[in-house]
């Protein structure tokens, strides 16, 4: 096993503790140190010779020693009445442990929301980003209580609380109202985003000084899919191999830069004036009768 390998503390720091417990009394009856309790010398000693074992021998299990630490301070100030003795210990820590299991829980749900948001757009699946979002509005929501029991604490103002949840409601709801519009707008074949638009765009600008041009690009997303359709105007004395080699290498070039996108290209002369008339969905009827 390598010395490095996280381990429980040894028992020596306990009968380190132990010891430290029986000089505090024996240094108490004679005088040197404050009246304190049995319990406040119990938990720092325990405690602060645990915590201390477990940093130095890069062990795990730190947790529980420092809160006996924590409770053995807050019983010490209590004792040399730094804090008014009608405040109660057990309440205190039953809320603090409640925030700490928050505070820890918000962190995993935060891990998973990148996780999953990462693989959503990833692999363009509103179904993840969807869960990632869900989990993330778990995450505002523990934020929004800790912060506004933290603000009414301080500040005393009662109002600050609604208006917390308020807030926190608000950014739920629009968040749904997004997803539901994204979800929606995957039905409707709409166009593709714009940033892939225009790296299309820039790949097919970037062949037009070979005498290249193209028009009715048109693009339609399904679910993760895209799909593209495009027609490609070269000179007219190319052959059909060097024309179909062209077009491959655009479709592949497209392909790299958009995943997940299938690719209609339709070959033209650029000098056939009906290579011009049908940039829209239907052709002229001026176009119709002049290719018949």
């Amino acid at each position: 096993m390598s010395s490095t390998t996280p381990r429980a503390p040894r028992p020596i720091f306990l009968g380190l503790a132990l010891v430290t417990i029986g000089l505090l009394f024996l240094l108490r009856e004679l005088g040197t140190v404050p009246d304190i309790s049995l319990w406040t010398v119990t938990w720092l000693a325990i405690g602060g010779w645990l915590l201390i074992g477990t940093l130095v021998g890069n062990r795990r299990g730190w947790f529980w020693p420092l809160a006996l630490v924590l409770i053995g301070t807050f019983m010490l100030l209590r004792d040399l009445d730094v804090i008014d003795h009608s405040i109660s210990l057990w309440p205190i820590i039953v809320i603090a442990l409640g925030l700490a299991i928050a505070t820890f829980a918000s962190l995993i749900n935060l891990v998973a929301a990148r996780i999953l948001l990462g693989a959503g757009r990833k692999f363009r699946s509103i179904a993840l980003e969807a869960d990632a979002q869900h989990l993330m509005t778990d995450v505002w929501s523990s934020a929004a209580i800790l912060a506004g029991m933290a603000v009414v604490t301080i500040s005393k103002w009662q109002i600050l609380d609604p208006l917390v949840a308020l807030f926190v409601a608000g950014r739920i709801a629009w968040v749904g109202v997004i997803l539901v519009r994204r979800s929606t707008l995957g039905l409707m074949d709409t166009a593709l985003p714009q940033p892939e638009l225009e790296a299309i765009t820039a790949i097919l600008e970037t062949h037009a000084s070979k005498g290249v041009r193209y028009h009715a690009l048109r693009s339609r997303q399904a679910g993760a899919r895209y799909f593209v359709s495009m027609h490609v105007q070269v000179p007219g004395k190319w052959t059909v191999q060097r024309g179909h080699n062209f077009l491959e290498k655009i479709e592949s070039e497209i392909r790299q830069a958009v995943p997940n996108v299938t690719v209609f290209t339709h070959i033209e002369p650029i000098e056939d004036p009906l290579s011009w008339e049908d940039e829209q969905l239907d052709r002229t009827q001026a176009a119709e009768n002049g290719g018949s």
